[in-house]
């Protein structure tokens, strides 16, 4: 199991992106984010040793920018201990020649210590 992207800076990992190329759905719970997905990226967390995770889906007229985050349980019904999160954000794909200028917004404030 291998992550699409990791950022680290300080020689520490500080974030894992998995990207998709589904559209988020605003007009179901969660925008339709799957269950599976979310527990790649907690299987992710653990696995790396990495607080933030992050599930990156490309923006759309529906969505919109959107950042926002989840703690998730390892097991249904279990209490989520606080240590990982996984971020839900969106990328602007229509415009090629600003897309690294893009990346570097939705990951830079994961790039600073905690």
């Amino acid at each position: 199991m291998r992550p699409d992207i990791t950022i680290s800076s300080q020689r520490q990992l500080r974030l894992i992106v998995d990207t998709k190329w589904k559209r988020l759905n605003p007009s179901q719970h969660n925008y339709g984010l799957s269950r599976a997905d979310l527990y790649q990226m907690y299987a992710y967390a653990k696995q790396y040793a990495c607080r933030d995770v992050m599930l990156l889906f490309p923006r759309h007229g529906g969505v919109g920018d959107l950042q926002r985050s989840y703690q998730v349980a390892p097991v249904v019904g279990a209490q989520a201990d606080g240590a990982e999160r996984v971020w839900v954000s969106t990328i602007d794909l229509s415009d090629p020649k600003h897309l690294a200028d893009r990346a570097r917004e939705v990951v830079s404030p994961f790039l600073t210590p905690a």
